[in-house]
């Protein structure tokens, strides 16, 4: 079965945003793209919850919350089509 991207660390930085995705990829962004997190306590920035799934990372404390498809570049909506377009693929390719 194919699964979607999904994260498994995060690292938060005064310069950039970092997951580490369960595939050992790194996406980053500059931290300034969230106005919540570049003005985060470290403490803020270390107490994140990856929620269940792997989809969306959440610093409750900073009110952030961040969606893989973001670090990805897409809209929710893109990302949902292209995990239905790849998984309709391949279950052409590889089911009898």
């Amino acid at each position: 079965m194919l699964r979607p991207a999904t994260i498994r660390d995060v690292r938060v930085d005064d310069r950039r945003i970092t997951v580490v995705l369960a595939d050992e990829r790194e996406l980053s962004m500059p931290t300034r793209w969230s106005s919540r997190l570049s003005t985060a306590t470290k403490a803020q920035r270390d107490a994140f919850l990856i929620e269940p799934g792997g989809l969306i990372v959440a610093w409750d404390d900073a009110d952030e919350h961040i969606p893989v498809w973001a670090f990805l570049g897409l809209s929710e909506s893109e990302f949902a089509s292209t995990i239905a377009r790849l998984q309709q693929s391949y279950e052409r390719q590889y089911r009898p």
